[in-house]
């Protein structure tokens, strides 16, 4: 891949494909984390100093190909603006003559955010014709959008035959420190996976499993391993459809595929916790059949922060536990602070990893935090992504 360094851009106009899908609180319409946003600006900020126009585009939501209001990016222009501290201005479509004339307006050191790139069907369907209408807003082609780059999409992928196309500075430092946990993981080597389904994880622990050293599991995807091994989970979050596959992989990595001692627990009624009982740390072997298991427990997160505290290498998807709400937070800080006392080279990716992280406030403590959720994973497991593949 040719790298955004490499070349000169003083003069030219850029589409810089980034990916701000921030996710947005329902209650107060807040952004929740806006670590996405801040990963585009050391990029957006070399382009800008170094004389060259940006046409920004991103996705939002998923509007099916339609233009929805919902789903408008026209939100992000104060937030950019603010970051920046420069004015950005908006074309109320991604194609078509009222963008390509904000386009060709833009002088030097300008920044234009276009509008929802998924407002058209031909954005994820790779359609050329809709790659060729993005093409005529720009001299070059910019790919920061690491975090989509296992789609095959028309922003991602298609464009790339039609404009010279370069990496951006966060792409190449994802691919840089992501291939170093691939392909040269020094020993030894902690795994850490959280989350909800093994089947979300399952080709990261199999293609990282086999040069791991500890494969530390926690979150809901916990109870599928426990459920698996008889332990009793009481009410539990649990795959029923799961439990073979967790059985493979606690036979294929036996002796360093680690599942939780305890659990801090709490007794439900249906959906809802019962407020009026007290969160207790439980063996698993006392648990009530309506209680369940929202975090680590004491025990296990001795464990894994003792593997933790020997380790070179830590690669992480996945929360702990029931993270948002106190106090199951303990079990995924906990190992926050377990990983970032020690000095191994540590990388946390995924949507649910990051805004932990970040609230832990350790997110410069770690060697690097990826913003790409899935295609980090697939990344990590050996799959090739047709967003990079497309850049060689």
């Amino acid at each position: 891949m040719q790298s955004l360094k490499d070349i000169e851009v003083r003069g030219k106009r850029v589409l810089l494909r980034a990916d701000m899908n921030v996710s947005i609180d329902p209650k107060n319409g807040q952004i929740l984390s806006d670590f996405r946003i801040c990963s585009a600006l050391p990029t957006i900020r070399f382009l800008i100093d170094n004389g060259a126009s940006v046409v920004l585009a991103t996705h939002f939501g998923r509007p099916e190909g339609k233009k929805d209001p919902k789903y408008s990016v026209k939100f992000l222009i104060p937030v950019l603006e603010k970051l920046l501290e420069k004015k950005v201005h908006f074309a109320s479509d991604c194609i078509g003559d009222e963008a390509r004339g904000s386009a060709e307006k833009l002088k030097d050191g300008e920044v234009l955010l276009l509008e929802n790139l998924r407002f058209h069907p031909g954005e994820e369907k790779n359609d050329e014709a809709f790659a060729k209408s993005l093409a005529k807003l720009a001299d070059i082609y910019v790919n920061e959008a690491f975090s989509v780059c296992h789609r095959s999409h028309a922003s991602v992928d298609a464009i790339t035959k039609l404009l010279p196309s370069y990496a951006g500075l966060l792409l190449s430092r994802e691919v840089e420190h992501l291939t170093r946990i691939k392909d040269h993981s020094e020993s030894p080597f902690v795994l850490i996976v959280g989350g909800a389904k093994i089947s979300d994880k399952i080709e990261t622990i199999e293609a990282l499993g086999k040069k791991a050293d500890s494969i530390l599991i926690g979150g809901a995807l916990a109870n599928t391993f426990l459920a698996a091994k008889g332990v009793p989970i009481g009410a539990s979050l649990f795959q029923k459809e799961e439990l073979d596959l967790a059985k493979m992989l606690m036979e294929k990595f036996c002796g360093k595929l680690w599942t939780p001692i305890d659990g801090a627990v709490w007794k439900c009624i249906g959906e809802k916790i019962c407020v009026s009982e007290e969160v207790r740390n439980s063996n698993l072997l006392d648990l009530d059949p309506r209680e369940k298991i929202y975090d680590l427990g004491s025990g296990t997160i001795e464990k894994y922060s003792l593997k933790l505290s020997h380790a070179k290498t830590v690669f992480w998807a996945g929360p702990m536990g029931f993270f948002e709400k106190k106090p199951f937070e303990k079990g995924t800080f906990a190992i926050i602070e377990a990983i970032v006392s020690g000095d191994a080279f540590s990388v946390a990716g995924g949507g649910e990893t990051v805004t932990a992280v970040g609230w832990s406030g350790h997110m410069d403590d770690f060697s690097f935090v990826s913003s790409g959720g899935s295609a980090a994973l697939e990344f990590v497991a050996g799959n090739r992504l047709p967003g990079l593949e497309a850049l060689k």
